[in-house]
């Protein structure tokens, strides 16, 4: 998005300019990247929830934890999965 500097006049033109790409922006959502894991305890911290409710939400099928060590192991959680629910917490 280019800046305006200011040596450049600003007309209504550039103003009309700069609030399409605003709405271009709001009207396409972020998407994170396809393989991206994230630790059950940054999920925790990214929807501000406890662990408690996050074991809730896996163990009613919410979320889906993989632990590629076997059970009990570390546990991921892909990123994607969860921006699908959560699209508002996940936007920054």
């Amino acid at each position: 998005m280019p800046e305006i500097t200011p040596q450049q006049t600003i007309t209504l033109e550039n103003v009309m300019q700069k609030l399409e790409e605003l709405q271009q922006l709001v009207a396409s959502p972020k998407k994170p990247p396809e393989n991206v894991f994230l630790t059950p305890t940054e999920v925790c911290q990214k929807l501000k929830i406890s662990r408690t409710q996050f074991e809730r939400m896996r163990k009613n099928g919410f979320i889906t934890v993989l632990s590629p060590y076997g059970k009990g192991k570390r546990q991921y959680v892909n990123q994607a999965e969860v921006f699908q629910h959560f699209r508002g917490d996940f936007a920054n």
